[in-house]
């Protein structure tokens, strides 16, 4: 997506280069022929009257061409930016494919639920691996148990500090066991 974006800008600075390049090529050119044209004709009144006449316009189509054309396929990237905008959420979410997204089991940080895991292990393996704040579980197959939010530990650690049990040594089969409501 990055590499979209970059080729997409240097494409638009191509496209402004060549607007400008032909731009400032036209002007110039038609100026030499119209000077030309002026600097030896034998009436020059005339022939400034005629160039005036012929070149004025062709000037106009040159540069009206280049500038149309240049704010044409800005309009155009911009008008598909807000039709993307458009689309609703869900829409977007079904364009998503869920393997491209998941963790892989691999990068995962999970646990197995045993009677002597302890709290504060577990929160600190959490920690250490910066995995966010979700603590997934996992059987023997490793299929799906459960999920613990970090929020709901931490509400049960707080309750059971404040009763005067040692959280430390708190294992998660206490939690489940003594707390309600997690």
């Amino acid at each position: 997506m990055k590499n979209n974006g970059t080729t997409q800008r240097q494409e638009a600075q191509h496209r402004w280069t060549l607007a400008l390049v032909i731009t400032i090529l036209s002007i110039l050119g038609i100026s030499v022929i119209a000077g030309l044209v002026v600097g030896f004709a034998f009436d020059k009144a005339s022939a400034s009257q005629t160039v005036l006449t012929a070149v004025l316009p062709l000037l106009a189509a040159w540069v009206s061409t280049v500038l149309a054309y240049y704010y044409s396929s800005e309009s155009l990237e911009s008008a598909t930016k807000n039709v993307k905008s458009l689309i609703s959420p869900e829409k977007k979410l079904k364009t998503i494919k869920a393997s491209d997204k998941m963790i892989k089991l691999q990068q995962m940080t999970y646990f197995t639920f045993t009677d002597t895991l302890k709290v504060q292990e577990m929160l600190d393996q959490l920690k250490a691996s910066s995995k966010g704040l979700r603590l997934p579980f996992l059987g023997d197959k490793k299929q799906p148990q459960f999920i613990l939010h970090k929020s709901n530990v931490d509400a049960a650690l707080v309750e059971r500090s404040l009763k005067g049990d040692d959280i430390t040594q708190l294992t998660l089969k206490d939690l489940f066991d003594k707390v309600v409501g997690l």
